[in-house]
Parts: structure tokens; sequence; C-alpha cells
């Protein structure tokens, strides 16, 4: 059974989702946002996985980032070199 969900999203965001529409398969809205929700836990299962593989050993861990797989201490250091870029 489907349950009835509410999203608040800007004018702008609702125009270019209906454009998009209009020009793929997707038949609403709501087609749309399950198939969004579908891939997002998809992404989340494969990061989740990498992590699990990626494992450095016990006396090492790294901390990943789920979303991505890449280790936090990477991002740091990608987000300094950033900061010195701006």
């Amino acid at each position: 059974m489907l349950k009835v969900i509410s999203v608040t999203l800007p004018k702008q965001m609702i125009r270019e989702i209906n454009e998009m529409l209009f020009d793929t398969s997707f038949s609403s809205r709501s087609e749309f946002f399950r198939h969004l929700v579908r891939m997002w836990f998809h992404n989340l299962e494969q990061a989740e996985s990498r992590n699990n593989s990626h494992e450095k050993s016990k006396n090492n861990p790294k901390e990943m980032d789920l979303e991505y797989g890449i280790p936090l201490d990477v991002i740091e250091e990608i987000k300094a070199k950033a900061k010195l870029l701006n």
C-alpha cells in the first residue's frame, strides 16, 4: 500500500521537474520521486558495500563517507586544498 507524502519545492525546481517529465518516460511526479528514492537507497547500499570491502587492517581502520565511499581524511585534505584556491 502506498502512502501519500507532501514535498515543498521552489517554483523553478518544479518547472524543471515538469520539463524533465515531458522529455522522459516518467508518467508522473510520484513515479519520478519513487525512482529517486530507489536510486538513493541503491547508492547507499553500494557505498556501504565499498566501505566494507575497502576497510584497512584492524590496526589502522579508516572512517569512510557512506555516500561516496571515500575516506574522511581524504575529504578533509581536499577541502583544505580547495580553501587555498579560494
